[in-house]
């Protein structure tokens, strides 16, 4: 089957420009070589394509004289500026693979570009992850950079506002590869934290001192208990921990 270059390119590219987060993954997978190959080959095993081919980072070495780790001329510093230097490397490196006929290749870049954003954005991800992050909180961007950092989900890095933080945090997180449940855990272990340190920050401002804990405050049934201990399992947390960002949710929900 003959795929359809212009439409992919349509698509992926104007999705590219209206989007920054998925403009930001395709920069920062086509900048490291690893990833590259990496995302080549789940794309093919997605697709069940059982072709054996060499390593694409090999491939664009051999087609571009050893270009591929330093075909950015600069450092894009906007949206814009990646989104140019991206598509502008992709089509330099489609017309250097079909002038050294390699043809599968030019085919495997736009599959892996439609499975970037239709399979690992759209469908794995669903864009439900940091949803409540914004790029102007530079205070809680800084937070769960540095939490995902000391959870060993990304690794530093330097960045030059606030906003390309936000964007580094987020693809980050997408382009962690742990077993889909793994991540899930993470990312719940990660609101349960944020939820405290929004309770904790809350608290102080108000000048509040936090009551002393007595079995007569709050009495649940044996059922609840139960049930308490079941989601707190399920989470990977201490019941009370569960508990106490389960009500602070709720609360704020009322706002």
């Amino acid at each position: 089957m003959t795929m359809n270059y212009s439409y992919i390119e349509n698509e992926i590219y104007g999705y590219m420009r209206k989007n920054k987060v998925f403009c930001y993954l395709i920069w920062r997978v086509l900048s490291n070589s690893k990833d590259v190959n990496f995302y080549m080959f789940k794309t093919r095993n997605y697709l069940k394509d059982l072709t054996v081919k060499y390593d694409f980072s090999r491939v664009i070495k051999t087609v571009t004289n050893d270009f591929f780790d330093k075909k950015f001329l600069f450092e894009p510093k906007s949206h814009e500026g990646r989104y140019v230097e991206s598509i502008e490397y992709i089509n330099f490196v489609v017309t250097k693979l079909n002038a050294y006929n390699y043809t599968d290749y030019v085919t495997d870049i736009y599959r892996m570009l439609d499975y970037l954003r239709n399979d690992l954005i759209k469908k794995t991800c669903r864009y439900r992850y940091f949803d409540w992050l914004k790029a102007s909180d530079s205070k809680t961007c800084e937070w769960v950079y540095n939490y995902l950092i000391k959870s060993r989900v990304i690794d530093k890095t330097q960045y030059q506002d606030n906003e390309e933080l936000y964007l580094y945090i987020v693809t980050g997180f997408y382009l962690w590869q742990p077993p889909q449940e793994e991540r899930d855990n993470r990312y719940k272990k990660l609101l349960l934290a944020r939820n405290e340190r929004k309770h904790r920050t809350t608290s102080q401002s108000k000048g509040s001192v936090r009551p002393k804990k007595s079995p007569k405050d709050i009495q649940l049934s044996a059922e609840a208990r139960t049930k308490l201990t079941e989601l707190a399992l399920n989470y990977g947390v201490p019941a009370s921990e569960w508990l106490n960002s389960f009500i602070i949710d709720e609360y704020e929900k009322m706002k």
